[in-house]
């Protein structure tokens, strides 16, 4: 499992700059070996739309993914 959080702006902002693309190029090389992998995202009220879109996902799939993990961040009151 690969983690994202959506965009590349938000992957890179919490996760490191150029953090995004180099898990792209991971999944690349995955996918052409043949490896099963899939992507886990953090789910939050702001980035819920992004994470669901067609837009998102298909590359995704594209690259071979094949399994998501969506993880939900709820705050208490």
């Amino acid at each position: 499992m690969l983690s994202l959080e959506g965009s590349p702006e938000l992957t890179d902002e919490r996760r490191g700059d150029g953090v995004y693309e180099q898990i792209m190029d991971i999944m690349d090389h995955l996918g052409d070996a043949g490896v099963l992998f899939g992507y886990s995202c953090t789910v939050t009220r702001h980035t819920w739309k992004a994470i669901v879109s067609d837009e998102f996902i298909d590359p995704l799939v594209a690259k071979g993914a094949l399994l998501a993990w969506h993880f939900l961040y709820m705050r208490r009151a």
